[in-house]
């Protein structure tokens, strides 16, 4: 139990440095520009975030891997706007969306997967609700980028794995 409320003490001090505010600007390493949300630069849109996920599982294969876990509602059932009634306020996006998990950690510890602590951090649960997914994938972005530069980045990832 101490050693969760230690790392999660290491992870809130590592990313505290971090200040960028701007999603169309690139990543550190990937040098990249990813689709935003009209009207909020600062938010990666869903094609710019899988995008950009994608992006880093391919530069950082020893840290970060990324996996569809299922489908959205509107992917299994292709509902269409009429059953949901009067209610319905949005238009919904054609075809829905895969849903994704991401394990970071290194695969180059000593220690195994079974020796190491867990971390969960769930974001995008609600649709209007941007801001969690962003920080989610700058956290994500943090931690691999940050790994063998910053000691304790290294260290969380050689003892934790993080499941987002």
């Amino acid at each position: 139990m101490i050693n969760i409320f230690f790392t999660t003490a290491l992870v809130v001090a590592v990313l505290q440095g971090s200040s960028t505010v701007d999603a169309t600007s690139s990543t550190r390493s990937l040098q990249k520009t990813y689709e935003t949300i009209q009207g909020r630069s600062c938010f990666r849109s869903l094609n710019g975030m899988i995008e950009s996920m994608a992006d880093l599982a391919a530069k950082y294969p020893d840290l970060i891997t990324m996996e569809s876990i299922g489908e959205s509602y509107i992917k299994k059932n292709n509902p269409s706007r009429s059953d949901y009634g009067s209610n319905m306020r949005y238009d919904l996006p054609p075809g829905g969306f895969d849903i994704y998990a991401f394990n970071v950690t290194s695969g180059n510890s000593a220690r195994q997967s079974a020796e190491k602590g867990k971390m969960l951090v769930t974001s995008g649960v609600h649709a209007r609700e941007w801001a969690p997914p962003e920080l989610n994938a700058r956290f994500i972005e943090t931690l691999v980028e940050g790994y063998n530069t910053n000691a304790d980045i290294t260290w969380i990832l050689d003892h934790t794995e993080i499941h987002a």
